[in-house]
């Protein structure tokens, strides 16, 4: 069960301490100016010594009180400024909230083993006819017929319920979901042994069906000092920083199979929330202002979606196909794997969209294909770096490689006035800080070269980031992993944009930061994708076939 928890890093635990460190020394020194300011003060004070007091006319009293009430504002300016920095509702980004789903086509798949009731995964479905040859399926669905091509999948075990996805999956068998919409169990009271993730060691066909699993991915573990043994309620995503609870499983985990053949998980809905606020839905109650203050970071803490990592003696081999991933921290988070997404959306992450860990001989390769992102606080792919062994000996068997073909639309555009960029996972406090100091920085003209004007604003695109952070003794401190066939989608480097640099780094993160690569759309190229584009019916219509069968 610890394999399938999302740990953070011991560097990432020491990146944040860092951050934290630089922010108190940086205050530290201010106030150690300020009372050698007062010092010196009362100093000259006492050499002047003192002098007769003679009355103040009223002209200068005037000027005085006029200046006091002026000093008393600025300060009270500045008070209220740095309050709302420390302690207001940072900055965030919308929510993509347009119902998803995952397009069969004219396909329909069946397992071998185990009962089906076609009225299940067909909810308006009637009068269902298998034909003969188990290769046809009709039925009749709002008075017309329908037919489907049956896809057999020998071996796999038919499964309809919550509980029978989980012990099959977990058996290792091959499963294929027969019920349209299956919802993880409460687990508020339940123990840490008791929590339903499934690892995934087989082949999973969903058939399009949604897997709720907010239950799983906004679990709440108590801290120590709260801990009985139990899990607590889920959170109503209102303020993370409020929580006192570590949080969050990755629902699906897929891990290497025993026989080194490559894992299929295919046509499957994932959602961490299902984004209804009426009664019995995840954000039952929830007042639309609030949603709309949080956005995306509603899912702070959340767990992943889909976790595929290796071990020690194999990397996880998966074909990710058809499928559509949602309302999660890091949504998708991969490690020590090799990854074939093909036809998947992925969106609405309160960290990164699609997370790929860059640690010491665990490099993973992604190959991407005919894929769409949206909505991630920072970037939509992020290449995170904060292991402090990679050295020359072990760098080549480390980095990673990620691979673009087809399209790759990335709904990950930022206004340059409301620029969100560290998860507020990191800490709530110092995300709050570091997003004001990134919100200041990106207006100035030294990034203009990065944003695209629309409607009077300008905006910048974090497509993919490649970043390395940790401590100041690292051997190596660039991250070395590559993305081949951003020039297939439009995307191009910020190294390659006018800037000597490429991303320049505020002064206050390069104590963290020591490298950053960032592509996108840039010198006003707003590519397939535009500043203010967003999912909508029309659109998805023809993305769907897109998603199935590429575009022309």
């Amino acid at each position: 069960m610890e394999d399938n928890k999302e740990l953070i890093p011991d560097a990432e635990k020491d990146t944040t301490t860092e951050s934290q460190e630089v922010v108190a020394q940086a205050t530290t020194d201010e106030i150690v100016v300020n009372k050698e300011s007062v010092e010196t003060a009362k100093s000259d004070n006492k050499a002047k010594g003192k002098k007769s007091k003679q009355p103040m006319s009223k002209k200068k009293k005037t000027i005085v009180i006029t200046a006091v009430a002026a000093v008393s504002a600025i300060i009270l300016g500045l008070f209220i400024w740095i309050m709302v920095i420390l302690f207001g509702p940072g900055r965030t980004q919308d929510l993509s909230s347009i119902p998803l789903k995952v397009d069969m086509g004219d396909d329909y798949y069946i397992g071998t083993e185990g009962q089906i009731d076609y009225s299940k995964i067909f909810k308006d479905g009637s009068d269902f006819s298998l034909s003969e040859d188990k290769k046809t399926l009709t039925f009749k669905l709002n008075g017309k017929a329908v037919e489907k091509n049956v896809i057999t999948i020998d071996g796999a075990v038919n499964v309809n319920t919550f509980d029978e996805l989980v012990a099959n999956i977990n058996d290792g068998k091959k499963v294929v979901i027969q019920n349209a919409s299956l919802k993880a169990p409460k687990l508020e009271g339940k123990t840490e042994a008791e929590v339903p993730t499934m690892t995934v060691k087989n082949d999973v066909y969903g058939n399009g069906a949604v897997i709720n699993v907010n239950e799983l991915v906004g679990t709440r573990v108590k801290t120590l000092d709260k801990n009985d043994g139990k899990l607590a309620a889920l959170t109503d995503g209102t303020d993370y920083s409020k929580s006192k609870y570590f949080t969050g499983y990755s629902a699906f985990t897929i891990v290497p199979r025993e026989d080194s053949k490559q894992v299929i998980f295919q046509d499957v809905h994932v959602t961490g929330n299902d984004m209804n606020t009426e009664e019995g839905g995840n954000l039952a109650g929830l007042d639309k202002d609030k949603m709309t203050e949080r956005g995306v970071k509603l899912f702070s803490g959340y767990g992943s979606a889909l976790y595929v990592c290796g071990n020690e003696d194999a990397k996880s081999n998966a074909l990710v196909k058809h499928c559509v991933f949602e309302n999660a921290g890091k949504v998708v988070h991969i490690s020590n794997s090799v990854v074939n997404m093909e036809g998947c959306i992925v969106r609405n992450a309160s960290d990164t969209a699609v997370s790929i860990e860059t640690a010491a001989n665990r490099a993973s390769t992604i190959n991407m294909k005919d894929n769409v992102i949206a909505n991630s606080l920072t970037g939509a792919i992020l290449f995170y770096c904060m292991d402090t062994t990679i050295d020359k000996d072990n760098e080549a068997a480390s980095w990673n490689t990620l691979n673009i073909d087809g399209f790759l639309d990335i709904y990950n555009w930022k206004n340059e006035n409301n620029l969100s960029f560290l998860p507020e996972t990191e800490d709530p406090l110092l995300a709050n800080i570091a997003n004001a100091i990134a919100g200041d920085e990106i207006p100035n003209e030294k990034y203009d070269a990065l944003k695209a004007e629309e409607g009077g604003e300008k905006y910048i695109h974090f497509a993919i980031i490649k970043i390395r952070t940790g401590s100041k003794d690292m051997p190596i401190k660039y991250n070395g992993s590559k993305v081949n066939g951003c020039e297939k989608v439009g995307y191009s480097d910020s190294k390659a944009n006018g800037q000597t640099n490429g991303f320049p780094i505020p002064p206050i993160a390069s104590k963290i930061m020591y490298d950053i690569d960032v592509w996108g759309y840039y010198n006003n190229d707003k590519g397939s994708v535009g500043p203010t584009d967003g999912f909508s019916e029309k659109v998805l219509e023809k993305l769907y076939v897109e998603l199935r069968e590429g575009r022309a």
